[in-house]
């Protein structure tokens, strides 16, 4: 199994593994920014050996242009714990996306829908 169909099947599984909506009502600031800058990184996929190995595992990004892009000036220890609380949460995905509620969440953050009746 080469390293990205390994990264595919855990990537998989752990999206498989459901989402808490809650997790949503946990946003702050500096998370939103954080977010909204995820699909953005680069990302590289590694091919690391080992057992019990998740895709988070294999996925490498830099943190510091993560927080660049988000606009963030945070020290490196508080955007690593943003971080570990955005994965934590299960509100980013290690291939750059998000599930479907924190997507749609975004959105209506975007477009200043938060709150309203439409949100749905």
């Amino acid at each position: 199994m080469t390293k990205d169909e390994r990264f595919e099947e855990e990537l998989l599984a752990l999206k498989l593994s459901g989402f808490n909506r809650k997790a949503v009502l946990l946003i702050d600031q500096d998370m939103q920014a954080l977010l909204v800058a995820w699909p953005f990184v680069t990302r590289t996929i590694e091919d690391k050996k080992g057992i019990g190995l998740d895709a988070w595992d294999l996925v490498h990004f830099d943190m510091v242009e993560w927080s660049d892009m988000a606009g963030l000036k945070l020290p490196a220890q508080e955007i690593d714990t943003l971080f570990m609380r955005i994965k934590n949460m299960g509100l980013i995905y290690p291939d750059g996306t998000y599930p479907d509620e924190v997507d749609t969440y975004l959105l209506y953050l975007a477009t200043g829908r938060i709150g309203d009746d439409r949100m749905g």
